[in-house]
């Protein structure tokens, strides 16, 4: 905007200097967040840019209404606020937080100038992703994550698409997240298979009190018959497209390690229903991992088996078989709904080919 920043009044910027209506401008940057600006008197599309290959396409702002980061996302078009535009306007003087996974850098060209306004007031494209959101009950604060189907996408982390989530600290709203190994994803992209699948969820509370968590925008995962929420702490299941989940939390310890409470289940199998089970610690071996959600059992695997796996529940002394199934195992989540009318405890055992697992339930 020139060589020199001489005033600012709380609206207008004034400056000095000659304006660059020639030369590009490159910036460098490290791993991690930062912060970028528009460097041109003018606005920008940020979705012209020249980025490194380590760079997200996509950028966040601070939104005061929200306590939290607000994104556009350069893949889809898509942002989470409609005051944001489909291009990624960035007006002059305007600055956003971009994320790096290695040292990189961004060009910004003449040519990524634009005449249009940068108002952030325009429509945006259609939002074909479910809408997760996690607010607190005394304020206004709120926190949304979301997970969009793509037929090049995978499950798991996919630095290609997968938007991550931005916390300076020094926000006022919860965090809400997706918990991929160790990223923590605000946007999910995932495989668009119709596979039942459960992702962990990363959730960050500031004060005690109530909160509450609700699905929207799920008619775009109308695949899937339901969407339920596990609640690790109270053993409770609830499908969100039903109703929302309420609940009283403390808040978290900066402190202490964070520990997931809540994972989300996409299912078509009708024994998976909502109840309010007792929550057993994992189970497992080299290869499975065995995780009870009330009557939903997650089978978490490191490879995809060619062999089917036979699944059996047992009652609590092996004696007498009252589920059996089969299964073809792949890698990462596979959700098995156990009948709804079993309860207590009960032994189920996965067996394929010389692996075996096997894990005490309570239904």
């Amino acid at each position: 905007v020139g060589t020199g920043l001489e005033s600012f009044d709380g609206t207008t910027l004034t400056s000095l200097g000659s304006l660059n209506t020639s030369a590009d401008v490159v910036e460098s940057f490290t791993t991690g967040w930062t912060i970028i600006g528009n460097p041109y008197a003018s606005p920008i599309a940020f979705s012209t840019l020249a980025l490194s290959p380590s760079i997200g396409n996509y950028f966040y702002l601070y939104d005061p209404a929200s306590g939290g980061y607000e994104w556009y996302d350069g893949a889809s078009g898509i942002t989470s606020l409609p005051e944001i535009t489909e291009d990624g306007l960035i007006a002059t003087g305007q600055s956003v937080w971009i994320f790096a996974t290695s040292v990189g850098s961004i060009t910004f060209n003449q040519f990524n100038k634009t005449e249009a306004t940068a108002t952030f007031i325009r429509s945006f494209e259609e939002d074909n992703s479910l809408h997760l959101t996690l607010s607190e009950n005394s304020s206004t604060y709120s926190c949304t994550m979301r997970l969009e189907e793509h037929s090049d996408a995978e499950d798991g982390t996919d630095n290609s698409y997968d938007i991550r989530h931005l916390s300076t600290g020094r926000e006022s709203c919860p965090s809400f997240a997706v918990q991929s190994g160790t990223d923590i994803l605000r946007k999910n992209y995932i495989k668009k298979d119709g596979r039942d699948k459960s992702f962990e969820l990363y959730s960050n509370i500031l004060n005690d009190g109530f909160y509450t968590i609700s699905a929207e925008n799920w008619g775009n995962f109308r695949r899937y018959q339901k969407i339920l929420l596990f609640d690790r702490l109270t053993g409770e299941t609830m499908n969100l497209k039903d109703n929302n989940y309420a609940f009283y939390s403390v808040a978290d310890n900066p402190e202490e390690e964070s520990i997931s409470r809540f994972t989300l289940i996409l299912s078509n199998s009708a024994n998976a229903n909502e109840n309010n089970g007792i929550h057993v610690p994992d189970s497992k071996s080299d290869k499975l991992s065995i995780k009870q959600m009330g009557n939903i059992i997650d089978v978490q695997s490191v490879q995809d088996f060619d062999e089917t796996t036979t699944i059996t529940l047992t009652n609590v002394l092996g004696q007498k078989e009252v589920f059996v199934t089969t299964a073809s195992l792949q890698s990462g989540s596979n959700i098995v709904p156990l009948p709804s009318n079993l309860k207590g405890f009960h032994i189920i055992t996965l067996k394929t080919g010389e692996e075996i697992v096997t894990h005490k339930i309570v239904l």
